[in-house]
Order: structure tokens, then sequence, then C-alpha cells
């Protein structure tokens, strides 16, 4: 009895063992596959978690390099970002204004009738300021952003455009005005004149001269009034100074005598180039406004000096004299300082006389003539021009302004590159960093290529953002681009660690980068980053678009200097080919056909023997090039071996050179379902290269090479094709990849 107990309960041991083991098992496998899930779900939070960051770094880098100030604070008014215009603007430094509360920061803004402004340490802006809320989706307020626009030269320009309208406004007015006046002021001249004649032995003829004088004067006070309706060219010639101020002198001699007003004069026979008539008109409306500053009476001094090549006049008072403030005025048409002054003195008779009588043109380097005064009193009017000491025989030819030729505007540069206004520093004189790369990059281009290349114009392009930059062959774009100044890029080399920066892409390449500020660039060095200042950046990029159009700049011109060249040693070689063989417009399609494909075309000699040799047997210039390329074999390896000598190719599937060939036979149509298959499999086999950081080459038989490179170059013209006729037989040729024919 106690043995069949026993046998029972080892009975139900067992059972319940298999039963606890089997449980075993399910919770094992249950764990196994929550792990699984759970490493799952953990890539993917830290996969969310990377993107958040990076379009978090991202819209902070936004954020921080917009043109406007941007300020967040909290809900307790505390600085959580600002931005660097808000810097800039503020004139705050780069730390210690986080945690900062808003009102503490060091400037003021006031709002007045005219509008908002700025007010930061010693500088003002014109501003639009707006505040607004940052509340969560509860509606629970998380702070402010804070956005300051600095519109101080959007005000200028409202300034110069009522000023411009203004004068507008005054050159119809002086036209109307210089007609009604005209009409009476000829009749008084006339009679003026007759009665002139009618006192030939009387003392009052003086009297009636001077009347005839002023109205002269008058008349030309008016002609000095259209110059603002429609500017007129100055009457040059050769003039003595001291006469054109005697002259005027004389007009005002009365006037200044009954204002008690002394003269002091010390002129010479200085000879120098302008209108005298309008530089006497000058000198008359100087002098006038000295005298009506000395209501009491002064002195008036006037001197002639030279000043190396020229000829300085000084015109100066002991009167009033004119507030600094009020100097940069002054000749702004209806300014005036004097009660009843209507402002049309200086302005009229001063600004445009200066330009006329001068043979001036707005944008010259220095302005001739400029003003010293004192608060304290008097005003000196300083007047300079270039000493003219050739006799007037030998100045016969008339001062014209040079216009350029009808047909430059229908002229168009081979090679422009043109910039935004921001780039400009990196071509003047001053910064011309960039400037002497392009200059550099012909000489390299020009020992790559085998032909200089046109020279590069560079202008600048109000079109462009600021740091933008475009790329023009015969006037039409071709590439363009945008880089930060101030910083630099770093150029990621595979698969490299994440460094503090803006995320971009290098022009040239299309590689990722980041544009990174000079505290980090030691941070990617050492994180194997190659980083490159701006101009070398945009030297790389020019470099390329260069040579992937070079064969477009490659004219007949181009080539029959080549051939010029090339005669001067080997005069036999271009007698025999062209034209007997060859024209000039065939040498050139085969030197472009190898251009287009990146081979030098250096070695003209072996290029044109090779021409030579072929040419009588076929005028085709696809399979003259063919013969050319088979002839430049050594420099084609070379061009595409690794730095251990060898060259890494890609072979085309029997399938596909069969299809090929037979579309040859056919006409050279290769079907459209081959050409996708084609692409496809050379995009598999690129990515897989790719990723291994082997350029990707074709490698095909010589009978089908033109024909596959005819359909690359359209879908991916910066794969060579190359065949292995080629390929000199001592490199070593490594298959990194089959381009398979798949169904």
């Amino acid at each position: 009895m106690d043995v069949e107990r026993l046998n029972e309960a080892f009975h139900n041991f067992t059972t319940a063992s298999k039963s606890l083991e089997s449980s075993y098992e399910v919770l094992r496998e249950r764990v196994r596959y929550l792990t699984t899930e759970l490493e799952k779900k953990n890539r993917q939070l830290n996969d969310a978690l990377a993107d958040a960051e990076s379009s978090k770094d991202y819209l902070n880098a936004i954020l921080y390099n917009l043109e406007d100030a941007i300020i967040v604070i909290d809900p307790a008014d505390r600085v959580t970002m600002i931005n660097k215009a808000a810097k800039e603007l503020l004139g705050l430094d780069s730390t210690g204004v986080t945690g900062r509360k808003f009102a503490d920061l060091d400037f003021s803004i006031t709002e007045d009738g005219s509008g908002t402004s700025l007010s930061a340490g010693d500088k003002k802006y014109n501003i639009i300021f707006s505040r607004s809320a940052v509340a969560d989706s509860d509606g629970s307020l998380r702070g402010s952003v804070i956005l300051i626009k600095d519109i101080t030269r959007l005000r200028d320009l409202e300034i110069q455009n009522e000023r411009n309208q203004r004068l507008i406004a005054m050159g119809e007015m002086a036209v109307t005005l210089v007609h009604e006046i005209r009409n009476p002021l000829c009749s008084i001249e006339l009679f003026s004149g007759m009665l002139e004649k009618e006192l030939a032995d009387n003392d009052h003829k003086k009297l009636a001269g001077g009347i005839s004088a002023g109205i002269g004067n008058l008349n030309n006070i008016l002609t000095n009034m259209l110059f603002f309706a429609k500017p007129h060219k100055a009457a040059m010639s050769r003039i003595r100074l001291d006469s054109v101020i005697s002259d005027s002198l004389a007009m005002l001699m009365p006037l200044m005598e009954s204002k008690r007003v002394i003269l002091e004069q010390s002129v010479h026979d200085y000879r120098i180039s302008g209108d005298a008539e309008i530089l006497k008109q000058l000198f008359m409306n100087i002098i006038i406004n000295a005298i009506q500053s000395m209501p009491e009476g002064g002195i008036v001094n006037i001197t002639m000096r030279k000043d190396g090549a020229s000829v300085v006049a000084d015109v100066q008072d002991n009167g009033e004299g004119i507030k600094r403030r009020y100097i940069e005025k002054i000749f702004d048409p209806f300014f005036s300082t004097k009660d009843k002054g209507t402002g049309l003195g200086l302005a009229l008779a001063t600004a445009s006389i200066i330009m006329l009588a001068l043979g001036l043109v707005p944008g010259l380097p220095h302005i001739p003539f400029f003003i010293l005064s004192a608060a304290s009193g008097g005003i000196a009017f300083v007047l300079s021009r270039p000493e003219v000491e050739e006799r007037e025989e030998e100045k016969e030819e008339a001062e014209t302004v040079d216009e350029p030729a009808i047909e430059t505007f229908i002229e168009i540069e081979p090679l422009t590159f043109e910039i935004g206004y921001g780039l400009v520093p990196f071509v003047e004189s001053g910064k011309a960093e960039l400037l002497g790369k392009i200059k550099s990059m012909r000489r390299q281009l020009a020992s790559e290529l085998g032909f200089v290349v046109p020279v590069i114009h560079i202008k600048d392009n109000l079109q462009l953002r600021p740091h933008e930059y475009s790329f023009l062959i015969r006037g039409i774009e071709v590439g363009k681009g945008e880089v930060m100044v101030g910083h630099y890029l770093a150029v990621a080399p595979g698969k490299a660690e994440k460094i503090d920066g803006i995320p971009t892409k290098e022009p040239a390449f299309g590689l990722p980068a980041f544009w990174v500020t000079g505290n980090e660039v030691e941070n990617a060095h050492t994180k194997g980053y190659m980083v490159v200042d701006v101009a070398s950046v945009i030297t790389t990029h020019l470099t390329e678009m260069v040579k992937s159009h070079s064969w477009e700049l490659l004219t007949r011109t181009e080539v029959q200097g080549l051939l010029d060249n090339v005669s001067k040693n080997y005069p036999k070689i271009v007698e025999e080919l062209i034209p007997s063989h060859l024209t000039l417009g065939g040498v050139q399609r085969v030197l472009q056909n190898l251009l287009k494909e990146r081979v030098q075309i250096n070695d003209l000699v072996t290029i044109l023997d090779t021409l030579l040799e072929y040419s009588p047997s076929t005028k085709d210039t696809e399979i003259l090039t063919e013969y050319v390329r088979h002839a430049l074999s050594r420099l084609i390896t070379k061009q595409h071996m690794t730095q251990d000598g060898n060259i890494h190719v890609m072979t085309l599937d029997p399938k596909f050179e069969s299809a090929v060939a037979t579309a040859m036979e056919a006409g050279g149509v290769i079907s459209p379902e081959v050409v996708n298959k084609l692409i496809r499999a050379i995009e598999t086999a690129v990515s897989d290269g790719s990723s291994r950081g082997i350029q990707p080459i074709i490698l095909c038989s010589t009978h089908v090479r033109r024909f596959l490179r005819k359909v690359t170059e359209r879908f991916l013209p910066s794969i060579p094709v190359l065949s292995t006729s080629e390929i000199v037989p001592s490199v070593k040729l490594y298959t990194t990849g089959v381009l398979r024919y798949e169904d």
C-alpha cells in the first residue's frame, strides 16, 4: 500500500515538474519577446530623440541667425534666449545675458509721434517693436517672444524719397518761374541797352551798364534754377580764376560798402579748367552769405594758393558762423537759418554750380569743396581745383563724358561671377583673398585642362542675398551657392561624429557639412573633419563648375590659338591635318568631347597625330574621339588611379553588352527598358561603393563604351565610363561590383 502511494507521489511530482518546466519555457519565451520589443522601442526612442535634437539645433540655428532681433523670456521676464542680431543691436556681450531680467538690459525704448525708437549706448535706431505671448497646449503661459526690427535704413530711405519728391516739385516750379520771369526780363534788358547807348557821354552810363550787368546776373540765376529740372553741361575752358573773382566782387562792391564789410584779398594769375560764368555765380553766392552773416559789418578775406598740383581758393569771414549740426544741411533746398531765408541760395547756386562749373559728376572719390566752421563765429569755404598749365591751343578738344559704345550693351561675357553685397569685401583690395584664389584657380585650371579659360568677370548683384553667389556662362546661370561669412565649413569624412554647428551641404560635391565658428575649428579637426574658410569654399565650387562646363568655353578662337602654339614646333602636323582631313570645327568637337569627360587636352601633339592617322578613313568626330582616348590611355589611367596605384571598377553584365551591341547594329537606339535596367543597376552598385568610400568607375568593352556613355551622361554624368583599351596593362584592376541585368 505504501509502495503504491509512493509511486503515485513520484508520478504526481514528475507531472508537476513537467508542467513547471513547460511554464518556465513559456515564461522564458515571453521574456525574450519582451526584451526584443524593449530594445526595438529603445532604438526607436533614441532615433526620435536624435531627430528631435537635430530639429531643435536646426531651429535654434535659424532663430539665432535671423536678421531681426529676437529675445525669448520666461513668465518671470527673465531672458532665456537671445539671437545674434539682438546682441549686435543692443550692444550686449555674448555672455551674461541669459537669466537677466528683460527690464534690466541696458537700452531704452521710446515712442513719439514719428514712431518707436531704441537707444543703446550712444546709438539710436528706428524700430518696430512687438511682444507675443507663448502658451502651451493647455493654455498655460510659457513666456513671451520679443521681436525688434531695425527700420533705420528704411526710414532714411523714406526721408530721402520725400526730399527727392520736393526736388521734383521744385524742378517743375523752376521751369514755370523761369519762363514767366524771363519774358519781362528780356524787355528790361533791351531798354537798359538802349538807355546805355543814349547816355554815351553822360555819367549815368555806368548806372545803365550796372542795370544790364545785373540783368545778366539775374538771367544766370534763372538758368541755374533750371539745373534741378534739367542738368546742363558746363562750357569748360581754360580760365583765370583771379579774373572770375574780380568780376564777382565788382558786382557786390556797393552791397559790401553799404553793409560796412571790408574786403581783403590776395589773388594770383592761376589758370584752371572750368565754366567762368557759373564759377562767378558760385563766388557771388558765397560772398553774399558771408555779408549776410555780419549784420554789424566785418571782414571778408579771399585768398588763392597752390596746394601741390591744385589751386585752392579760400573765402573766409568773421561773422556768426554755422553750427555743426547744420553743416550737412546747408546745400539742401528750402533749408535756411535765416528768419526770412528761402533756403535756395547755396542749394541752387552752389550744390549744382560746383558740379557744373568744375565739370564734376556724382560718385567721384573725393569732393573738392568743403566747409570749415567754428561755433564761436566765422566760416570758411574752400574750393580746390587742379591747375591747368598747358597752352589753350593744346587743349582744344572739349571735355566730354565718355559713354560706352552701344555695342557693349549686347556683348555677353563668357564667364561671370556675381556676388551679393555681403561678399564684396572678399574681392576688394582690403580683403581680396577671394580675388587672389580665383587668379590662382585660373592658373591651376590651365594646367589641368590644357587651355586657358576666359577671364572671370566679377560683379555685385543686388538681386542676390547678401552672402549668395552665382556663376554664369554667357549670361546664363549654371550654378549658385550661399555661404556664412564669419564661419568655417567643416566637411564630414564619411560617418563622422556630430559637432556643434549649422548643418548644410558642401556646395561643390554635395557632401554633408557644418558651418562652425572659429571656436569650434580645433574641435572639428580633432574629430576628423576637413575645415575650410569661406573663400576656399567658393573657389572650390567655382573650380568644379568651370571643369564641368569647360567644353563650352573652348571656342574656335581658343582652338586656333592652341593650334598656332603647336605649329611653332610641329608645323607639319597642323598643315597636313587642317583643312585636308579635318576642319577647325571638327578638331574643336573632338577636344570638346574629351573635356566633357574631363580628359585633359595638354598633349595636343598626340591628339593631332592620332587624328591625322584616322581622319582619312572617317570624319565621325565621336569615333575619332574614341581613337584619341586609346592614344591617351596612360593619361586616362593615371587620372583614375588610387594612391596605391590600383583602379577600382564596376564591370558590365554580358547581357547589357549584348543589348548595347544589338542596338548598335540596329542604328544605335537602345530600348527604354534596357536603359531603365542599366540605370537601376548603376544606382545599386554606386550606393554600395559609396558606402565604402570608393569612386565608381564603369569598365566595358571598347566597342560599346561611347554608346554606354551616352546613356550615363544624361542621368549620371559624374560617373566615368572606361574601356579596356584605355587602361594600361600594368595597372591592377579591382572589381567592386557588377552591373547586373535583372529581369
